[in-house]
């Protein structure tokens, strides 16, 4: 054989051994890729299935949880109401969190001799519910033994069918009620039809027990006997597993469900019988189903639920395998033996044609490398990553071109740096990797999950299964890996497990909740709960009634003392808190989920990443009223709570909320019933009547009389029932309080009066009446309670010591006491309003001898004849008093002219001078009498007084039986009156008259708020001439009318010159005198006046006398409703000197009282003055009116007032009144009281904004 032979032989044995070895190589790849594919859809169908399974165990976890949380209400309340029942199911928002529920409701445990009775309230509650008569029937219960018939049904309008129902009467239904009374679990029914019309529905019916006490009794037969119904829920199931798996799902898998103990054969069939769910989304379902059929791609699994047990299956559909990669092992076999046969056909080639030029060679090895990139081509389209490693010299031999998918990055980064595998991974995870890596050389086979982190930063997990390929040499060889990603898969189990994990808190805390006693107790029991189940701290707190912020009430887990770095913001309410402020807020639960990133959180971010908190969820406690609380849940892992976790955690955040709002209730009640009860025993034992009446006119007829009222009016409560308390006042109407007790009751406000009643004996007595309102739950007034109190003895008392600490005893006349008090009085009054009135001192001629001759009883009976003569000689408004002796000393007021008080003065010598007749002897007793003129004669009651008396003196050198003047120069007085008559009518046209003005002040801000314009007369010969001295002549001649328009006209002038130089936003306040508002056109001349200046009316306050507006207080009425109307500001200026009525001060529209400088002058060292001034405040504040004191000249003066918070003051402390130009440098100079002298705060509640700006 030649060498040519040779060498030919050899190269065909080559060429058939390189061919075997082709096909050998490709069967090898077609069974490594269809195992890889095959694997794939193993794994694809695993994962379908564990999500058909779970979706199916979540559905039933959030039945359970409804059933808990209604057995929970029927544990708190054994006897909840149907409206009660009819809330809680509302609440619970069944038809959006859980679409596909027919009904909830509850079916009591009724025996056999109760039903009867138990038919005939149902039938009552059907006729008032609506319920067709045809809906229902008792026919269908049985004869025999207890019935569980349906009593409670939610809505009530979709399953009107089940009302009444015995749920015993069909099959399934009663095994299951069976099976939850005895187990004390949930329990189903299977597959039933529900009370859907037109009845052609089926669904499922969960079943729990309710029993008495709430616990579930140990024994079998004490949960027979002790059961007292059952909650349950009915779900239409093929709308809601449709729902539960979704299109997606049933369109690659057919799914069934089979209850394997729902029947009383307990068949393991899977049949007809004991179906739940078939998705009979495949046409060939009996076909795929035929029991010889060996089905590879199907899986079972069983899900166990309180003793039962159902059997979940999953087969693959056509369609399923088709979306998985089952092409590529014929490709990747059908390249390979096209590349073997090619290359083995090419070796021929080669060997027969070997003398053929190169570049046919070269022709056939590009044809070689074609193929080779088909097959990487193939390799590219696996999901899989297909790695080598050398580990000798720790280089990556291949990488297949599918790990840019996965990793974000092209395979020939990770040639060009083979420690970009190790970069890429998690550091975390990358010692595992390294410790696999040296392992492998020993075990030959590792499987290693890990996290890498792409490029973008998204982080994925990946699945490694490696295998170890020895060489020859020690340390030499090479590891093949598959990586697939699984990261979809590892986020459905960690949800899977969140859930899980969720769910047991869950069911435990339902536990806790039935048996909470105490809310503290609760919230702590819940805190564990959580930690138990696998979070890392949880703390709840209460939102403190007080506003003090939330207060901890339970805490458990690690790293408690986090709770120190947010002490600050949870004693502030949570403000300023990311997650607990907007859970505040917003009612609502808030995750965090990445505290390491999440910018909300950087204030708190270094403890809690130290505490190894990562994720945390806000669950706040919402009560049907107000927010009770909030629970906060840390977790250690980082998106820790997705949106389901999140529902279920916020339905458990509801009920618990739910049991404290019962908590509180209870415990509010149980106060509520001892504190009624304990009122009740008060009000029959109080030695004080009580009556309530109803707030319902006419009469407000009495509701209640207690024992008390019986014995103080002599009237039962039989006789007073419906009867109004105008029987006890009877006819006498004329009372001032009666006037109040209207007020009270027409206002619907608290009050008091004093009272003339009468007994049923006909007996007169006083009684002290408080009176008060009863508002219900809307606050309207319904009742009024009132308390009566016999002041009869205590009246009497007090009437006698008034009279005789003030009257003579003899005679029934006023005392000096009484005298000097009535000249303060009329000091005061007289200086304010610049009127004279005279004080005239009496003594009886002759009376000595009368005395003397006739003995002192005569005598007495002489001065008790003259007093009576005097009162009946002297008008009103006058004052007669016994000064001592016989002595009389009369004040003659200044309301008239002098014409009027001489003739008074005649009058009463005249009376004195008629005969007297005592003891059948007539004699005569004359009198003298000296007049002292207020205000020249005297500025004080004393000087009064004594020169009245020198005069007295005069008149009796005179010849008695006349009167003297205590001046003689009354001609030239009268002369010099005269004189200023004329002079002041002359006044306004020579520009004499000039304004002074004294400053409010503001006792809140200590700011000047206002201004009093104040009127002198700059005389050219007699200087400056103050208001007392010619006002009261102005009054009388009618100049008054001019001057006051003069006076209006130029304090707004004035003010709005200030108000444009920016000096404030004042309001000046203008005396009116009675002639100028008795004009007819008052309001069009004011705002003429106003227009004219250019200021607002609500810059100009309008101040009147008491006396003034009491004179026609109709008239009155009208007028200053006119000036109100044009915005103007009304006051009512000295008062507290005049005789107001209370009714009709109510009714004049006026904004501020003016207290009167003589009683501000004596208040620090007058108790009567004090508690004048105190009274006028309160009044105000009663009214809702202003307060302005006058004449404040001392700090004592000023603190009383700003003890009793009076609200403006003015007077000499803070300023006298002054030329405009001087107060216009005081507002510049921005003046204001110290801090000292303001009202402490809270301010007081009726210094409105417009009176202190």
């Amino acid at each position: 054989m030649t060498a040519a032979d040779s060498t030919n032989g050899r190269a065909r044995w080559l060429s058939w051994l390189f061919l075997l070895a082709g096909l050998l190589a490709t069967g090898i790849a077609y069974e490594r890729v269809n195992h890889l594919v095959q694997q794939e859809v193993s794994a694809q169908l695993d994962a379908r299935a564990k999500e058909a399974k779970f979706s199916v165990e979540r559905q039933v976890s959030a039945y359970t949880e409804v059933l808990r949380g209604l057995q929970a209400q029927f544990v708190a309340d054994a006897n909840l109401s149907r409206a009660t029942f009819h809330k809680v199911a509302a609440s619970l928002h069944l038809e959006s969190r859980l679409p596909g529920i027919q009904a909830v409701g509850f079916s009591p445990r009724v025996a056999p001799q109760e039903r009867a009775a138990f038919a005939e309230a149902l039938k009552g509650v059907a006729g008032s519910a609506g319920v067709a008569s045809s809906a229902w029937t008792t026919a269908s219960m049985p004869a025999a033994g207890a019935s569980f018939i349906v009593q409670f049904i939610e809505p009530l309008e979709k399953n009107q069918g089940g009302f009444g129902y015995d749920q015993l009467m069909e099959p399934k239904r009663r095994i299951a009620i069976e099976k939850a009374r005895d187990t004390g679990e949930l329990a189903s029914s299977g597959r039933v039809r529900l009370f859907i019309e037109p009845g052609n529905v089926d669904g499922l019916v969960f079943f729990l027990p309710v029993y008495r006490g709430g616990d579930v009794p140990a024994s079998l037969a004490a949960r027979r006997e002790r059961i007292v119904g059952v909650v349950f829920l009915a779900v239409r199931v093929d709308e809601v597993l449709r729902s539960v798996f979704g299109p997606e799902l049933l369109n690659t898998l057919d799914i069934e469900i089979y209850d394997m103990n729902g029947n009383e054969t307990a068949s393991t069939l899977l049949d007809g019988r004991n179906l739940i769910f078939d998705s009979g989304a495949y046409r060939g379902a009996r076909r795929l189903h035929a029991p010889e059929l060996i089905r590879p791609l199907s899986r079972s699994m069983q899900l166990p639920f309180s003793g039962s047990t159902w059997q979940l299956e999953v087969t693959a559909l056509p369609n399923f395998v088709g979306r998985s990669q089952s092409w590529l092992p014929y490709i990747a076999a059908l390249a390979s033996s096209l590349l073997s046969l090619m290359v083995f056909f090419i070796m021929r080639y080669l060997d027969l044609t070997r003398h053929k030029s190169d570049a046919r060679a070269e022709k056939a090895e590009h044809s070689l490398n074609s193929r080779e990139r088909q097959l990487a081509k193939i390799s590219g389209s696996i999901d899989a990553v297909l790695w080598t490693f050398n580990l000798l010299d720790r280089k990556i031999e291949y990488v297949s071109p599918a790990v840019e998918r996965v990793y974000g990055r092209p395979a020939d980064a990770f040639y060009a740096n083979p420690m970009l595998w190790t970069d890429c991974i998690h550091l975390a995870d990358r010692k595992q990797a390294i410790d696999t890596f040296k392992t492998i050389e020993q075990t030959g086979r590792e499987v290693l999950q890990l996290r890498i982190i792409r490029p973008d930063g998204e982080v994925r997990w990946i699945r490694y299964e490696a295998h170890f390929i020895a060489a020859d040499s020690a340390g030499a060889g090479r590891i093949d890996a598959v990586c697939n990603d699984i990261t979809q898969q590892h986020l459905l189990e960690e949800s899977q497990h969140r859930h899980i994990r969720a769910l047991r808190a869950i069911h435990q805390c339902e536990e806790r909740i039935a048996a909470a006693e105490a809310e503290d107790a609760l919230l702590q029991g819940i805190c564990d709960i959580a930690v138990r189940a696998g979070y890392r701290m949880a703390w709840a707190g209460m939102v403190r009634t007080d506003g003090g912020g939330i207060a901890l009430a339970g805490i458990a887990g690690d790293h408690q003392d986090y709770l120190a770095s947010i002490e600050t913001a949870l004693a502030a309410g949570g403000d300023g808190m990311a997650t607990i402020g907007e859970a505040l807020r917003s009612n609502r639960p808030v995750i965090a989920n990445d505290f390491s990133h999440d910018p909300r959180l950087a204030p708190w971010r270094q403890e809690a990443m130290r505490c190894g908190f990562n994720s945390k969820i806000a669950l706040p406690l919402v009560g049907a009223q107000s927010l009770i609380g909030i629970v906060n849940v840390y977790a250690s892992e980082e998106n820790a709570f997705d949106a389901e976790e999140m529902e279920l955690l916020a339905g458990l955040a509801q009920r618990v909320a739910i049991a404290i709002e019962s908590l509180r209730n209870r415990v509010q009640r149980q106060a509520a019933e001892g504190a009624l009860r304990l009122r009740q025993r008060a009000i029959e034992a109080s030695a004080n009547a009580i009556i309530i009446t109803s707030a319902t006119r006419p009469g407000y007829p009495v509701e209640y009389v207690n024992p008390a009222f019986e014995r103080m009016t002599g009237y039962s409560f039989a006789e007073m029932a419906g009867q109004s308390l105008a029987l006890l006042h009877r006819d006498d109407v004329d009372q001032p309080g009666l006037a109040e007790i209207r007020a009270v009751t027409q206002e619907r406000r608290s009050g008091y009066a004093r009272l003339r009643n009468y007994r049923k004996d006909g007996t007169l007595f006083w009684s002290e009446v408080y009176i008060a309102p009863v508002k219900d739950e809307a606050g309207v007034v319904t009742h009024f309670v009132a308390a009566k109190y016999d002041v009869t003895e205590t009246k009497r008392y007090q009437d006698e010591l008034e009279f005789q600490a003030s009257h003579d005893a003899l005679t029934g006349l006023a005392n000096r006491s009484l005298l000097k008090d009535r000249l303060v009085q009329a000091i005061a009054h007289a200086g304010r309003y610049g009127e004279v009135f005279w004080v005239v001192f009496i003594d009886l001629d002759r009376f000595k001898f009368v005395n003397d001759s006739l003995g002192h009883s005569t005598g007495d009976t002489v001065l008790k004849e003259v007093a009576s003569r005097l009162k009946g000689a002297l008008r009103d408004t006058d004052t007669v008093a016994r000064n001592g002796g016989d002595e009389f000393v009369l004040i003659l007021s200044g309301h008239h002219g002098e014409c009027q008080r001489a003739a008074t003065v005649q009058r009463v010598m005249e009376a004195i001078s008629r005969p007297l007749s005592i003891d059948d002897r007539e004699f005569y007793v004359g009198c003298s009498a000296g007049i002292a003129v207020y205000p020249d004669d005297g500025k004080d009651a004393d000087a009064l007084i004594k020169h009245a008396d020198v005069a007295m003196y005069r008149a009796k050198e005179c010849g008695r039986n006349n009167f003297q003047f205590y001046t003689a120069d009354m001609n030239e007085e009268a002369l010099e009156r005269l004189h200023l008559e004329s002079d002041l009518r002359h006044a306004i046209d020579r520009n004499e008259l000039v304004l002074h003005y004294q400053p409010q002040v503001c006792l809140r801000t200590g700011r000047i708020v206002g201004i009093e314009a104040l009127v002198r007369w700059q005389h050219p010969r007699l200087g400056l001439v103050a208001p007392g001295r010619f006002i009261g002549l102005a009054e009388e001649t009618g100049l008054i009318v001019p001057i006051g328009k003069w006076i209006l006209r130029t304090a707004c002038r004035q003010t709005k010159l200030w108000h444009l130089a920016g000096l404030g936003d004042l309001r000046v306040a203008v005396n009116l005198s009675a002639r100028q508002f008795a004009e007819k056109d008052l309001g069009q001349s004011i705002m003429a006046v106003l227009d004219e200046a250019g200021l607002e009316s609500r810059h100009l306050e309008i101040e009147l006398t008491e006396s003034l507006v009491m004179k026609n207080v109709e008239y009155t009425i009208g007028v200053l409703r006119e000036l109100k109307a044009r915005g103007l500001q009304l006051s009512v200026d000295d008062f507290g000197t005049g005789y107001s009525s209370l009714s009709y001060l109510k009714r004049f529209p006026i904004d501020v009282l003016k207290i009167d400088q003589s009683f501000v002058r004596d208040i620090a060292n007058s108790p009567d003055d004090a508690a004048i001034v105190r009274s006028i405040i309160s009044l105000a504040h009663s009214l809702r009116l202003h307060v302005i004191a006058e004449g404040v000249e001392t700090p004592e003066q000023l603190a009383y007032l700003r003890h009793h918070r009076c609200e403006q003051m003015q007077g000499y402390f803070f300023s006298r009144p002054l030329p405009a130009p001087q107060l216009e440098a005081m507002l510049r100079e921005g003046k204001s009281l110290d801090a000292e002298h303001l009202l402490d705060p809270p301010a007081s509640e009726f210094a409105a904004p417009a009176l202190c700006q």
